[in-house]
């Protein structure tokens, strides 16, 4: 979230003359409010999951030390108040009362998610995916009123490549989610859990991965095309190209690992390196 918001600040400050309007300690409550829902997501996926994380993740705290039900729900009750609480704060403190529909939106696909929705994986892939691409949304508005002083061209050029990173984000997890549902097939299976690699088999799973994979290549290539080059943004550019180009061609292999790494790991990497495009980036 940091580096999207100083990609923001370099076009706002580039174009318009300004910086920042959302202050850097308002900037990290929204963080830290975006970290509790994160946590409480984890709490509610590990706790509907401790049958099949025995099989698939035994290293998962929740299998590894159990706790009562009472406790668990007494931790997500803290957890979503204190939560609440600090995005009722933030909307008032920042003149966004009317973006508050935000939390509870999130909260509820979050819970949906964690009880329903990743029972099928399909649609929990999807919903996930949508959620994390959600994010540059969210530091989107932070920024919001002062884009209306842009003049249209540049704000549309601008906005085109809002939406490219979006797509970049939702290719690069969604792909990362069929390639974990791979690595956790038997305990999924036994489970009766609904993913592509066990309703479709191993073949359609990788021609998943390699078609997400290969709409992330053409997305990131067709940036790099427009973006202003620096020797930094160009490493790390050429660095996501090689690293997609393998996760394309072990999908259409059929593999499931990269030599020692899987493609899951991979993933993993172009979204950091990502992070630091974003960062490096300038205008």
């Amino acid at each position: 979230m940091w580096a999207f918001r100083v990609f923001l600040d370099a076009w706002t400050f580039a174009h318009l003359g300004t910086h920042s309007i959302f202050s850097a300690d308002s900037f990290n409550w929204l963080i830290l409010d975006v970290i509790i829902v994160t946590v409480i997501g984890y709490w509610l996926n590990d706790w509907f999951d401790q049958d099949i994380d025995r099989q698939n993740k035994p290293h998962r705290f929740l299998v590894q030390r159990p706790i009562s039900a009472s406790l668990f729900r007494g931790i997500i009750l803290i957890l979503i108040g204190a939560s609440l609480y600090l995005t009722n704060w933030l909307a008032v403190e920042t003149n966004h009362e009317s973006d508050w529909w935000i939390y509870p939106v999130t909260v509820l696909l979050v819970m949906a998610y964690a009880w329903r929705f990743k029972r099928d994986k399909r649609v929990g892939n999807i919903v996930v995916s949508g959620l994390i691409m959600s994010l540059m949304y969210l530091v989107w508005l932070t920024e919001a009123p002062q884009f209306s002083q842009a003049p249209a061209v540049e704000m549309a050029s601008f906005t085109r490549i809002i939406w490219a990173y979006a797509a970049l984000m939702f290719m690069l997890n969604w792909g990362r989610e069929i390639a974990k549902d791979m690595e956790d097939v038997k305990g999924d299976q036994q489970a009766g859990l609904r993913s592509i690699p066990i309703l479709y088999g191993a073949k359609m799973a990788h021609r998943a991965i390699a078609m997400a994979t290969v709409i992330a290549l053409i997305t990131e290539v067709w940036l790099a095309s427009i973006l202003l080059q620096t020797v930094p943004v160009a490493l790390v550019e050429g660095s996501i190209v090689v690293v997609l180009i393998t996760i394309a061609w072990s999908a259409f292999n059929n593999r499931e690992n990269a030599g020692p790494i899987s493609i899951s790991h991979l993933f993993k990497a172009v979204m950091v390196l990502g992070v630091f495009q974003l960062a490096l980036i300038s205008f």
